[in-house]
């Protein structure tokens, strides 16, 4: 946990971070050769959280084509299954729409951490309780290992 951040910290877990499209986008501007092609020739859609990550920003300082981004992960969600351009999205949501392609020849996998921290007085609430378990349940369907804290 940050020294900056006081509470306790419910669970963790990790996910991958892959580039995604849709199928729609691939037909109207093919597919990424390899990350250079990405770079130079097709749309990127970002969600912001993403990009404060040391190997993303190294990608954004090289894209041509940064047409979109925002802090809402649904806004880059529709706009990249609408067929509007490329993200960067945790592995699991390929499995969220029949739409979406995952560039793995991309050569590009990154591994992120997620704490969830509430403050220490609410964190045997029934809320947060509920909360853990929602997140127990999606993390053991989408199969994402998890560690429980509290």
């Amino acid at each position: 946990m940050h020294p900056n951040v006081r509470g306790t910290v419910l669970f963790k877990f990790k996910t991958h971070l892959k580039f995604y499209t849709s199928k729609k986008y691939l037909a109207e501007h093919g597919t990424p050769k390899n990350i250079n092609d990405l770079l130079e020739n097709h749309n990127l859609c970002m969600v912001i959280r993403y990009m404060n990550l040391p190997e993303i920003q190294s990608i954004i300082k090289r894209a041509k084509h940064l047409n979109t981004t925002s802090d809402s992960l649904a806004l880059i969600y529709r706009l990249v299954n609408d067929g509007d351009g490329i993200t960067v999205f945790p592995s699991w949501f390929e499995e969220s729409s029949k739409n979406l392609v995952c560039l793995n020849d991309l050569d590009f996998e990154l591994e992120m951490e997620t704490q969830c921290i509430c403050r220490t007085e609410i964190a045997e609430s029934p809320k947060v309780g509920a909360f853990v378990n929602f997140f127990m349940d999606f993390c053991k369907g989408h199969q994402v290992p998890i560690d429980i804290y509290f």
